[in-house]
């Protein structure tokens, strides 16, 4: 998670940026969570997040990443 990387503001996990919402409130809705990569820039950039993971280790992974923040 330390290699996320700021630029022009924006928070860049080296994706390309596929959808930029700048209105607030919303949801980031991530319907395949895996290892919670989204979730966790949801919550760094301060927006509220729902994840859906159907593998129960991802989603202890996720638990214990977004408990760190």
């Amino acid at each position: 998670m330390d290699d996320l990387r700021k630029a022009n503001g924006c928070e860049n996990s080296g994706w390309r940026t596929t959808c930029n919402v700048g209105f607030r409130p919303g949801v980031v809705l991530d319907p395949f969570a895996d290892a919670g990569t989204t979730l966790i820039v949801a919550a760094r950039l301060g927006r509220d997040s729902i994840g859906i993971e159907l593998n129960p280790s991802y989603v202890e992974l996720i638990r214990k990443k977004l408990a760190s923040l």
